[in-house]
């Protein structure tokens, strides 16, 4: 016998029709709501991972969402902070004055890699890819090829 059995009550089975009714949802919210649904009517766990072609895992993780932590929680994801990004004020400002500044002796240009190993050399942190140095420099209007190169935010 399952640890964990559905029983909706009003409130829910409403919110629950509203969101399988409704097309403006997410899918993985609309496939938590196919879940639940399911889950109620008397639907096997098993049966509900193959109709749905989704991981019996999943189900079973969705349904003791709901079960301990209500609707919502089953149905929504929780926010994930993510990492924080490697460079922040000064350093982010120094890599773009230094991406404005005049290339190393017998280079034309500042090159990706030469503005990391600049970074680094100069201490502003211990470790950053050419694919960072890439991702900032993208996100300023900048170009280290003109003549009259500039850097500054959109």
């Amino acid at each position: 016998m399952a640890k964990y059995c559905i029983q909706l009550n009003e409130a829910d089975q409403a919110h629950i029709q509203k969101i399988l009714k409704k097309g403006k949802h997410l899918s993985r919210d609309y496939l938590r709501a196919q879940i639940i649904q399911m889950s109620h009517d008397g639907v096997k766990r098993r049966d509900i991972s193959m109709r749905l072609r989704c991981s019996y895992s999943h189900v079973c993780n969705t349904v003791r969402h709901y079960c301990t932590e209500g609707l919502v929680s089953a149905i929504r994801d929780e926010q994930r902070p993510g990492r924080p990004p490697k460079l922040q004020g000064k350093e982010h400002a120094h890599l773009i004055a230094l991406a404005c500044s005049n290339p190393p002796e017998g280079r034309r240009c500042w090159t990706m890699q030469l503005l990391a190993d600049r970074c680094i050399e100069l201490g502003l942190i211990d470790f950053i890819s050419d694919e960072t140095v890439r991702r900032v420099l993208k996100k300023t209007k900048s170009s280290r090829g003109k003549p009259k190169a500039g850097a500054f935010q959109a």
